[in-house]
């Protein structure tokens, strides 16, 4: 019998059996690369409209795993390790509470295992040489992750290497929003003149065009309205 590969079956058996019948599922898949995608599929899935962000993360993990363990063909586990940075990434960008995303609970495991896949994820960009964008976008997760944690120092060091990396990319946007995110952290910590630095990153990227810019604003506001009522002890 050929091992499910459907994403609604594959649903309806972690809700029937358990969350592990699907993995097994998955990992049976005779193409391996297919078998990594339907991880990254599934674990969309559940985050996005289930809004389970735990389920989510087990079958990130598990497809991570699956990846990085893969000793079969050299060729494929190098594909494969690409694979598990998209996951790695994901799993890191989906579990930071600086969105702000309706219905997305995120509990402190999903904090944990965000900020450890973020950490693999920039390790993986150096190891497979993706460039100084992807190493930018490593460092900002990292960064975006250890300001969950407040710890702003180290987020600081964090973001300062992904502006530096993005610099090296050429990407002026990307540089400007790890500005914006030092100066997020500086108004947080109640810095003179932080705040005026904020605003004036934001009002770049109101003024810049393109679908980038505006988005970053938006971000960059909603980050610190998030941030600031979670350090006040209130709802965001």
């Amino acid at each position: 019998m050929a091992a499910v590969d459907d994403i609604n079956e594959l649903l309806a058996l972690t809700r029937a059996v358990d969350l592990f019948a699907a993995i097994e599922q998955i990992s049976l898949q005779p193409d391996p690369e297919h078998a990594a995608a339907l991880f990254g599929q599934l674990a969309k899935r559940l985050h996005s409209i289930e809004k389970s962000v735990s389920e989510a993360v087990a079958i990130r993990r598990a497809g991570i795993q699956f990846c990085l363990c893969y000793t079969a063909d050299a060729t494929k586990r190098q594909t494969l390790r690409h694979q598990a940075k998209v996951l790695a990434f994901n799993l890191g960008a989906d579990t930071w509470p600086g969105w702000g995303d309706e219905g997305i609970v995120i509990g402190v495991s999903d904090l944990d295992a965000g900020f450890d896949a973020a950490r693999l994820n920039l390790r993986l960009a150096r190891e497979l040489e993706k460039g100084p964008l992807a190493e930018s976008r490593g460092y900002w997760l990292v960064g975006a992750h250890r300001l969950a944690r407040a710890e702003d120092d180290a987020a600081l060091a964090e973001f300062s290497r992904a502006r530096e990396r993005a610099r090296d990319a050429g990407n002026g946007n990307s540089e400007l929003l790890n500005v914006g995110y030092a100066a997020l952290i500086r108004t947080l910590g109640g810095e003179a003149d932080a705040h005026t630095e904020f605003s004036s990153v934001i009002e770049r990227f109101r003024n810049t065009p393109g679908e980038d810019p505006p988005f970053f604003a938006e971000q960059l506001e909603k980050a610190l309205a998030i941030f600031r009522a979670l350090r006040e002890g209130a709802a965001p």
